[in-house]
């Protein structure tokens, strides 16, 4: 549940015009996991095993962990944007978090309960600045603030993720508004990141202070009339700075380095309320990998392809078709150890939709 309230004003100040924006807002979410480790008593088939598109979860020779645990976040922020003088205006602005978490944790009849609290300032400032009426220059700071729901294996909750990010980049609009695109530079520091405890399954420890940092450019909108483009490509590496025992490792090494997207659609007919469309893209993904003790879990790098074909009856009436991962390419999704949370992407599969407005 996240509800919130905002409210903006113009103001004027030194012959000019600005606006501020207040607002607050309200975060309750609940985590419920239960969970089991030791030996297999049933083991589930690959989905990409011949006629095992199915299977049912393991059952396990150990007793069940019940955990649960809540976070609730009141906040209040406000953002003042000042015209400084034309073509450059800053931002200014911060939020107070106010916040609880509570746990419990039922293991083998006992249960064990644990709470935390406190109050945080997260700042923001920003600066734009607008070469021309298509084209603006920008630059960030932001503070981050993040009660966290994991526990270490003593039932303690792990103390909020803090840091900032810093981001500096250009954006720009052509074509009348229909082509927009973006280059943008980040990094990010935090502390106390909870981290998968490789010796403990379904708990968490605290990491040092780490690194992220990278690259990410988009283009999308429409090239040419009935042609709509999309093309985004991201650079991200992450680095422990200061860890006992992991500076100068890889922080996240089942995030890919590199990740490159695709997609374009060309519309046949001038009327967009009829008429045929097909569309194709790829998405290319580098190698990822995760570690649990001596076993190291590898992805490689790996492209998967997917199509459209449309067709607009009428200005209420659409029907598609969607294919994705076209080649069936094998690969996991996501990688997290040894012995869990690996999971296989989506095999070959199709949707047809039929979408009617009325």
């Amino acid at each position: 549940m996240n509800p919130g309230l905002q409210a903006r004003t113009p103001f004027e100040l030194a012959g000019n015009s600005h606006e501020a924006v207040f607002g607050a807002s309200y975060l309750d979410r609940e985590v419920i996991r239960i969970f089991a480790s030791g030996n297999p008593i049933t083991v589930p088939a690959s989905i990409f095993s011949s006629g095992h598109r199915t299977s049912e979860p393991p059952t396990f020779d150990q007793n069940p962990v019940d955990f649960d645990v809540g976070s609730k976040q009141y906040a209040a922020y406000s953002k003042a944007q000042f015209n400084l003088f034309d073509p450059l205006t800053l931002a200014l602005g911060g939020r107070i978090n106010w916040w609880e978490t509570e746990s419990s944790l039922s293991s083998g009849g006992s249960v064990s309960e644990n709470a935390s609290s406190g109050t945080e300032f997260i700042p923001y400032a920003g600066l734009i600045y607008q070469l021309n009426p298509e084209i603006n220059l920008y630059a960030s700071y932001t503070g981050f603030f993040e009660p966290q729901t994991a526990t270490d294996r003593n039932d303690n909750i792990i103390d909020p993720r803090e840091g900032d990010q810093i981001e500096i980049g250009i954006k720009g609009s052509n074509l009348e508004g229909g082509l927009n695109w973006h280059v943008a530079a980040f990094r990010i520091e935090d502390t106390n990141r909870a981290f998968a405890d490789p010796d403990n399954p379904g708990f968490a420890i605290p990491i040092g202070k780490a690194e992220s940092e990278g690259l990410e450019a988009e283009i999308s909108g429409q090239l040419l009339p009935r042609w709509d483009l999309s093309v985004g490509y991201a650079y991200t590496q992450t680095e422990f700075v200061r860890d006992a025992s992991s500076e100068g490792l890889t922080l996240s090494p089942d995030t890919p380095e590199h990740n490159f997207n695709l997609w374009s659609r060309y519309r046949f007919s001038d009327n967009p309320s009829q008429g045929w469309r097909v569309g194709a893209g790829v998405n290319t993904a580098s190698g990822v990998y995760a570690e649990s003790g001596d076993v190291k879990t590898e992805q490689g790098g790996y492209t998967t392809v997917s199509a459209l074909l449309g067709y607009q009856v009428n200005e209420n009436l659409d029907i598609s078709l969607n294919g994705n991962n076209l080649t069936d390419k094998e690969y996991y999704s996501t990688i997290r150890g040894g012995s869990r949370h690996n999971y296989y992407g989506a095999p070959r599969n199709f949707m047809l939709t039929m979408d009617y407005n009325f």
